[in-house]
């Protein structure tokens, strides 16, 4: 996630903020990558303690973004917004998004309109090992893969409401004009730039 973000990155962020930063795996490759003044893991429970060097953690929602008006450089999630009521939490992020400013957001898709199977969740969780091992090291990799393959969680994923591809496309045109489209292995990404940077 951390290349397909800086990916599309014209200039070094100062400020920036992952939703549903989670394990914070991604968070601390933005930190090394970027030397962004401020990054911020924000996740709505306020137990969970990220593992992620050099970011801020904050308690908080999408639909309520905790930062003032054009104060964020870039903001970027994976896998978290079909938990999100989606129109009102883009509204955030372009509130919050400084003009120039970066929204990269990926999030699953379902092409049979069905919930993902338990078998397809747990493969999923075993095939990404090897990019946290590399990203966080083995133990970071072994929690992650590890709360990735526990009941509640495969519980929590089988009932995922999730976008078909052209919902994915027309509600997030519907939120942010010129916001481009691109697809990865289960996940749509929508990349926006706000104008009037």
């Amino acid at each position: 996630m951390a290349d397909l973000v800086l990916g599309h990155v014209l200039s070094l962020p100062e400020v920036v903020v992952d939703i549903g930063g989670g394990s914070g795996a991604v968070v601390k490759l933005i930190c090394a990558r970027t030397n962004a003044r401020i990054v911020v893991n924000l996740d709505p429970s306020p137990g969970f303690e990220a593992h992620a060097d050099g970011a801020l953690r904050v308690a908080g929602r999408a639909e309520a973004l905790p930062f003032s008006d054009n104060s964020i450089d870039l903001i970027y999630s994976y896998g978290v917004f079909h938990h999100l009521d989606v129109p009102v939490a883009l509204a955030d992020v372009a509130r919050t998004l400084k003009p120039g400013g970066l929204a990269v957001i990926a999030d699953f898709i379902t092409e049979n309109g069905r919930p993902r199977q338990a078998l397809t969740l747990i493969f999923d969780a075993l095939r990404a090992f090897r990019g946290y091992r590399a990203n966080i090291g083995l133990v970071g990799a072994v929690r992650v893969v590890g709360y990735r393959l526990s009941p509640g969680w495969l519980n929590h994923a089988r009932s995922d409401r999730l976008l078909s591809p052209s919902e994915f496309h027309k509600i997030y045109t519907n939120s942010l004009h010129s916001v481009n489209f691109d697809a990865m292995a289960g996940a749509m990404v929508a990349v926006w730039r706000k104008p009037g940077g």
